[in-house]
């Protein structure tokens, strides 16, 4: 029996020094050796939490989904099962608080946190679990688009965080676990990374300075970091301060990079980090320096988990990033760009046929990109195209109500052809309004489908004007197409661009019945 309890020691050491992998192999060996105390038990109830914890950031990083996979569901229930087998060598309120935040029970796990506090006020580690359970609350919230609940929830979060910091603070354990925690908080908050301000980022940055000192080759600090930068970059106006910024932070990331390192983890912080940037500089019609690096990252993601669908599709985003950029600016490796997308497009649909978003790419968007490029740079529209166009895009709007600006843009693409090559402009403009009218009856309530019928207003406003016929009717649908979608969601203010496009369609019309 000396050799489990030497493993059982060795353990939970590792444990509270925040090794989770050498904590796994000893208290794994332990229970497979055939001890089964409590005390064993609640260890690798915790060293199980925090595994599924990590795995779940770590699959919203680089998977982009916010259900769990096989490996870390597995994890999960690894913690219920060590959880049921605690019996009474630790305390109940803590173990039935741990169960029903694995178990999705959040307001029974709410309610034992509220008992252990009322029996032990200065418990860290229960202000850190009301935290989470309160983040997972959140979470759902967030999920069903009620945004005001969330943010109330991510408030307490944020509350019960702030108190487990005071009461960290003397505890080397606490303040690596405080840092994972302050960690996950900073990257579930998604309403913090798209609405604004970051009721994580102060907690985060009061742990990280001390986590550091605790623990400088900690990849949790370092990620810690990384998310701080990653809530600053998105509101930051100056665009060299945010070039600047990502900078730093990749340059942090780039030395942890080293023989035990999680490289899958870092290079998801990069290149979460690198698309941020790149983003922003989108916005302003700009390519940003982080271009190259986010493909380089995306696509060793990809290559690292060959059988992960959502992997290459996020190297295909950041390859449409390229193509976009290019685009914009009717650079001469557009095509190319273009083509590499096509082709990445192509290798997703052989590899994961049953995965819909590489063949709806593939046969909509990517052409008509293709298209709107060859036209802008002086070259011919070929008639199957624009056929090809239409049809692909009625049928995808028959089975998709989630394509209303993907079937704009193919539909804008038919009527910019049939424009260019001066042929009379009939009915594909009534065409882009019929299948924006049919995605707003399928999904009224989708503020994507409002923009994507203002965006087909404006597309036949264009066509109108540019035949010297009054745009004005359709600009006043557009602006109330918009309107709505904005009551809906305020917070996409990229569309501003578009409506903005409107206004100079009219000033365009006024100025040539000037002339």
């Amino acid at each position: 029996m000396a050799r489990p309890l030497a493993d059982s020691a060795v353990g939970r050491a590792a444990l509270a020094l925040g090794d989770l992998e050498l904590a796994r192999t000893h208290l794994d060996a332990a229970w497979s050796a055939g001890a089964r105390d409590g005390a064993l038990a609640w260890s690798r109830a915790r060293l199980y939490g925090r595994l599924f914890a990590e795995a779940q950031e770590r699959e919203r990083l680089t998977r982009g989904r916010a259900e769990s996979s096989p490996a870390t569901e597995a994890l999960r229930l690894e913690a219920v099962a060590m959880l049921a087998a605690v019996g009474d060598a630790a305390d109940r309120d803590a173990v039935e608080a741990e169960l029903a935040l694995y178990e999705g029970r959040l307001d029974d796990g709410l309610a034992a946190v509220e008992r252990r506090l009322a029996a032990r006020p200065a418990s860290w580690s229960a202000h850190l679990t009301a935290a989470r359970l309160h983040r997972a609350a959140a979470a759902g919230s967030d999920r069903r688009s009620d945004y005001a609940a969330a943010a109330g929830q991510l408030g307490e979060a944020r509350v019960a965080a702030s108190a487990a910091v005071e009461i960290a603070r003397s505890s080397p354990e606490g303040w690596l676990e405080l840092c994972r925690a302050a960690f996950q908080e900073a990257v579930a908050d998604q309403l913090t990374l798209y609405r604004g301000s970051s009721p994580a980022a102060e907690i985060a940055r009061t742990a990280c300075a001390s986590a550091a000192e605790v623990a400088p080759w900690s990849t949790a600090a370092a990620a810690l970091q990384a998310t701080v930068v990653l809530l600053e970059v998105r509101r930051l106006p100056d665009l060299e301060a945010v070039d600047r910024l990502t900078r730093d932070a990749v340059a942090e990331l780039d030395g942890l990079l080293h023989d035990d390192a999680d490289e899958v983890l870092i290079r998801g912080l990069r290149a979460y980090l690198r698309q941020v940037a790149v983003e922003r500089r989108m916005e302003a019609a700009g390519e940003s320096e982080h271009l190259p690096g986010l493909l380089e990252d995306r696509l060793a993601l990809a290559a690292a988990e060959p059988g992960n669908a959502v992997a290459w599709a996020r190297y295909c985003q950041a390859l449409g990033f390229a193509a976009g950029t290019a685009l914009s600016r009717v650079a001469p490796d557009s095509e190319t760009r273009l083509t590499a997308l096509i082709e990445a497009l192509d290798e997703g649909g052989r590899r994961f046929p049953d995965f819909a978003y590489f063949q709806r790419e593939r046969q909509l968007f990517a052409p008509v990109l293709l298209g709107a490029y060859r036209l802008d740079s002086g070259g011919d529209c070929e008639t199957p195209f624009a056929e090809t166009a239409s049809h692909r895009a009625a049928a995808l709007t028959a089975t998709d109500p989630s394509l209303p600006r993907n079937v704009a843009l193919a539909l804008d693409g038919l009527t910019q052809c049939r424009l260019r090559d001066e042929r009379p402009v009939g009915e594909e403009y009534l065409d882009a309004l019929a299948v924006g009218a049919h995605t707003l009856e399928l999904a009224p309530e989708w503020a994507s489908s409002h923009f994507g019928l203002g965006w087909s207003q404006l597309r036949a406003a264009e066509a109108l004007r540019a035949t010297g016929r009054s745009p004005l009717e359709h600009l006043a649908a557009a602006e109330r197409a918009y309107a709505r979608g904005f009551e809906l969601e305020p917070s996409r203010t990229a569309y501003w661009v578009e409506l903005a496009e409107g206004r100079a369609i009219e000033a365009a019309w006024r100025l040539d019945r000037s002339e």
